[in-house]
């Protein structure tokens, strides 16, 4: 384990980071769904997101995918 990945400070700026980017994919999805929508062709378009892999974001004193905890296997998925 690394020790700096138990640091609070760390873990809190990882985390807001994260989420940030987060936030910007949500609202370049919404873009990209509401273009389909402009288009009008929602209705026959079939959206699919995931990700090959979650983040440990100092869970387990450890970052990134290292390891195979929850965090780090638990992937999104959203389909639409």
């Amino acid at each position: 384990k690394n020790a700096g990945y138990c640091d609070p400070d760390k873990v809190q700026e990882w985390i807001a980071v994260y989420y940030a980017l987060v936030e910007e994919l949500d609202t370049l999805l919404g873009e990209i769904l509401q273009k389909l929508e402009t288009l009008e062709i929602a209705n026959q378009t079939l959206v699919v997101f995931t990700s090959d892999h979650g983040e440990m974001l100092g869970a387990h004193c450890r970052r990134g995918k290292t390891m195979m905890f929850e965090e780090s296997v638990r992937v999104p998925l959203l389909l639409k």
